[in-house]
């Protein structure tokens, strides 16, 4: 067995049996968190309680609806775990939410894991990572990767489906590709820029099959989640728990509170506005200055990945998960470009960011001060270029001065 896979393997068992161990010497607590923060259940006990008040026709979108299921697993939580996801997710969800609680959340902490790795192999198909065993192991030691698994959230998955379905597209097989974008609308305000770029470069090519399967396929969705709960777009719009209230990691939030700071005006237009301005922004880069996409294209996905999570609505610190792809492969870029001391006081420096997390945590517990956080990697992203790659810089600013493509 290769030494990625067997390191793959016997960490998901060590986990598997600590899993195992625990669920079986957990008993009735008389002070369960609110939320509760069981290994892998604090987000996923919403995501299951969403999906079986979907099952069984009721509003998934009320606290109240929620609280009521949730206090038959944990009976001590106060306040319910709210469900925010659009009702196509809800169809994708019952894949694996369906089951009783306790096999449902081990089978979905499984999964965490399984993506985690999966976001590794496909990224050293698209050649964004290189050693697989070195790459497996810094995957592994993310931190917001690991935050996500023990929040049970949908993160990796998304990132996941996201690198999976890319490939697929540039192995021409569209029908795949199309499909396995589907996982990735549960949560797309995470990955939207890079959904916004591949868009522009689906339309100037003229690949319009790519987009109907992609339609048709949430359109199915939607359907499914209708016929099961036929008030569901109505529901979800009159949630009584909007996002927009939320004050998350991320620029959106920070130029809130600045507003309120110097005004005293809550305001949420910057929720949808910095993300609009982000979209514009890359439209007009894609137009006028954009590298030719036909060669290495795949190389932007780390970075869109990265701008995506700091100008998204919302998010959190586990959400930067999305971050691994751009820290795989300044990794790689520092593995292939340089040697000895060297080397290690790149990775040093690459590996600082979560570092300074770390020191931070000893002081605060507050996750929404990190929004600094993938702007740090994008800084890092364009050092490290400019040092250990100059050639690819200056193959990207001879395409961004030529004449603009048009197809």
């Amino acid at each position: 067995m290769r030494r990625p896979v067997l390191v793959a393997v016997l960490t998901a068992s060590a986990f598997l049996v600590l899993l195992l161990v625990s669920s079986a010497l957990t008993p009735e607590r008389e002070e369960w968190e609110n939320p509760p923060e069981l290994f892998g259940t604090r987000d996923f006990i919403a995501f299951w309680s969403g999906t079986h008040l979907f099952l069984q026709g009721k509003d998934p979108y009320q606290s109240a609806n929620m609280l009521e299921v949730e206090r038959e697993i944990m009976p001590h939580m106060t306040k319910a775990q709210v469900f925010l996801n659009p009702p196509w997710s809800l169809p994708l969800y019952t894949l694996v939410f369906w089951p009783p609680f306790s096999a449902a959340r081990v089978l979905w902490i499984l999964l965490n894991f399984v993506f985690l790795y999966g976001i590794v192999h496909v990224g050293i198909r698209l050649q964004l990572a290189d050693d697989a065993t070195f790459s497996t192991l810094t995957a592994m030691t993310f931190l917001p990767a690991l935050m996500t698994i023990w929040m049970g959230q949908a993160t990796l998955m998304v990132l996941f489906f996201a690198l999976l379905s890319f490939y697929f597209y540039q192995q021409q097989k569209l029908w795949q590709s199309s499909l396995s974008a589907l996982p990735v609308i549960c949560k797309p305000h995470l990955v939207f820029l890079f959904f916004a770029w591949w868009g522009l470069t689906i339309l100037t090519r003229k690949q319009f099959l790519w987009p109907v399967l992609f339609v048709l396929g949430v359109l199915i969705l939607s359907g499914i989640a209708v016929l099961q709960l036929p008030e569901a777009f109505s529901l979800w719009q009159q949630a009584d728990f909007s996002p927009l209230i939320f004050k998350t990691s991320t620029l959106p939030t920070r130029i809130r509170n600045l507003i309120v700071y110097f005004t005293g005006d809550v305001v949420t237009w910057p929720v949808l506005a910095v993300p609009l301005c982000s979209v514009l922004l890359l439209t007009i880069w894609f137009l006028y200055t954009r590298p030719d996409t036909r060669k290495h294209e795949e190389r932007l996905l780390p970075p869109l990945f990265a701008w995506s999570i700091g100008c998204a609505p919302y998010a959190w610190f586990y959400d930067y998960a999305a971050l691994l792809p751009l820290h795989l492969y300044v990794l790689s870029i520092i593995g292939r470009s340089t040697s000895g001391r060297r080397k290690r006081r790149w990775y040093v420096y690459a590996l600082s960011p979560q570092l300074l997390v770390l020191t931070a945590a000893q002081f605060t517990s507050d996750l929404g001060g990190y929004y600094w956080f993938p702007w740090v990697f994008l800084g890092l992203y364009v050092i490290v270029l400019r040092n250990l790659m100059p050639a690819e810089v200056q193959a990207f600013q001879d395409d961004a001065s030529a004449e603009p493509v048009t197809e």
